[in-house]
């Protein structure tokens, strides 16, 4: 009889012992998924062979309809890799073109920007991976856990024009929010 009652009373206290080494037992329901934030900065020498740009666009979570379903609710975001690929979006495009352009990102309405470190291919319609340093990444990962907005671009020099392409910049992340 006691060996009876001592093993239920046995798998009574493993339980409760796990359930207590959770930090918090709302934590076995989180849910994670991954979003995709994308913008298209558009790089147009307007006709000329030589061209100095600096070219933003704004991301805005909020305007995002799946991350504002579980804003109020994020525990933790991480940034998975950030990409970009060049698309041709003009037909007068010069095949001698050369690029010396950086990406970069910026706090919205913020003077400075920062800058990845290495500049962008020439290659058309391929996605390419970003290098980001960690504080690169602390900083974006950051914009959307505080729910702001912030500027993604290009800055540098065309030379040998004409060219008109776009730039689609991705950032992917992996959200964990509560149920």
């Amino acid at each position: 009889m006691k060996k009876f009652l001592l093993y239920p009373l046995a798998l009574i206290i493993s339980i409760g012992s796990m359930a207590l080494s959770c930090d918090d037992t709302s934590d076995l329901f989180d849910i994670t998924t991954d979003l995709d934030f994308t913008q298209t900065i558009n790089i147009n020498t307007q006709g000329e062979e030589f061209v100095e740009i600096a070219e933003f666009e704004t991301i805005d979570p909020s305007e995002i309809s799946s991350y504002n379903s579980i804003k109020e609710r994020i525990k933790e975001i991480e940034i998975t890799r950030i990409t970009y690929k060049l698309v041709n979006a003009g037909e007068d495009n010069s095949a001698d073109a050369t690029l010396s352009v950086l990406l970069g990102y910026r706090a919205t309405g913020a003077a400075n920007y920062n800058f990845f470190e290495e500049e962008i291919s020439a290659e058309l319609d391929v996605e390419k991976e970003l290098n980001a340093s960690a504080a690169d990444l602390e900083a974006m990962r950051t914009f959307f856990l505080d729910g702001t907005s912030f500027d993604v671009g290009a800055a540098g020099t065309i030379d040998n024009g004409p060219l008109n392409i776009d730039v689609v910049f991705t950032i992917y992340t992996a959200i964990t929010a509560a149920p």
